[in-house]
Formats: C-alpha cells, sequence, structure tokens
C-alpha cells in the first residue's frame, strides 16, 4: 500500500532482473543456485554451513559473467557477515573467508562504476566487512592478480600483503609503496 519512491523501484528492479537468471531452469545459474533442495542428487549449501567457527570458506565463482559472479558472491559474503555480527559465534574461534579472483568481484565505492546518479555513496558489503570483519571474528584473504583494482578502503585494511610475479607498473609502484620502498630506485 506504500507507494515506493523512484530510487526504490529501481533498486528492486535491478535486483529483480538478476534474479531471472536464477529462475530459469535452463540457466546454469539455476543448477548451481535456484534448485530448490537438491542439484542431481546434491544437497544445496545452505548459509549456516558456510558459517562453521574455526572454518576456512573460499569463494570462488569460476564461469560466472561479472555481474552474476558479484551479486552472488556479495550475496554469500553479506549472509555470512550478518550471521557473523549478530550471532557472535565467530568470536572465541575466528573464521576465514578467501575471495578467489578478488579483483574481479571485491568492489567498492571507488571501483563500483559510479552510483547510478543518485548522488548517493554506500559502501559495499566488501568494504564493512573488511572495516569491521575483524570485530566480527572474521579474518579475511583477497587473492588477486592486480591489487590496485581492489577498493581503496579494502586495501587500507589490509595489514599483510604476499605478492609474487606482479606484472603491471601501478601494482609494482603500489606494493613497493606498502613495503616502504621507492620504486623509483629499487629494482
Amino acid at each position: 500500500q506504500k507507494k515506493a519512491g523512484f530510487g526504490d523501484v529501481e533498486a528492486y528492479n535491478r535486483v529483480l532482473s538478476r534474479m531471472g537468471y536464477f529462475t530459469n531452469q535452463d540457466s546454469k545459474l539455476y543448477v548451481m543456485f535456484g534448485a530448490p533442495d537438491s542439484v542431481e542428487g546434491q544437497p544445496v549449501v545452505r548459509m549456516e554451513e558456510l558459517c562453521k567457527p574455526g572454518e576456512i570458506t573460499v569463494l570462488e565463482a569460476q564461469g560466472l559473467k561479472g555481474p552474476q559472479k558479484s551479486f552472488i558472491l556479495g550475496l554469500i559474503s553479506a549472509g555470512i557477515f550478518q550471521v557473523a555480527r549478530s550471532q557472535k559465534i565467530f568470536i572465541n574461534q575466528p573464521h576465514m573467508i578467501v575471495f578467489e579472483e578478488a579483483h574481479e568481484v571485491v568492489k567498492g565505492t571507488d571501483t563500483a562504476g559510479g552510483d547510478s546518479g543518485t548522488g548517493v555513496t554506500e559502501e559495499s558489503v566488501y568494504e564493512v566487512m573488511w572495516n569491521e570483519g575483524r570485530s566480527a571474528g572474521l579474518y579475511l584473504v583477497a587473492l588477486a592478480q592486480m591489487p590496485t583494482h581492489l577498493p581503496t578502503s579494502v586495501l587500507a585494511n589490509t595489514r599483510i600483503y604476499i605478492t609474487h610475479q606482479l606484472g603491471n607498473d601501478e601494482d609494482i609502484d603500489f606494493i613497493s609503496r606498502r613495503m616502504v620502498r621507492d620504486p623509483r630506485i629499487e629494482d
């Protein structure tokens, strides 16, 4: 009975357009995530199964296209984070989440590609997780081939960097500065 504003309608339409892939039974996304109880005899993984204290959850979305990949992993991440904050089950036994190919998935206000003209900038679930995750007992790992493609706030809240074979000058410069080296002088 309450009328939604234009911004709300636009947000609902974006979610519904992305959810359509999960309802089409011929879609790979339906087979992976939308089937009711089991897929080809395999039980569906429930959110509670990803939230076991002292364990590691690896989020990988190989084979999915960019928008669906970001949407699915963002939804799963938000679910784990909400469980961590509300139930406080990871305080004594931390939980680790590993984001594979994070430079393609972990988006933020400075890497998402704009704010759709609303003028409102809101932190992504990843930015909030990196800002507040440790207080909820979550430890986050971003595996990225291009670290500079991660949001600034994620990089600012990352304490340990392990690098191997960086391929572009921007990433080399960034990591060199994190090691308190001058990339113009150091080799």
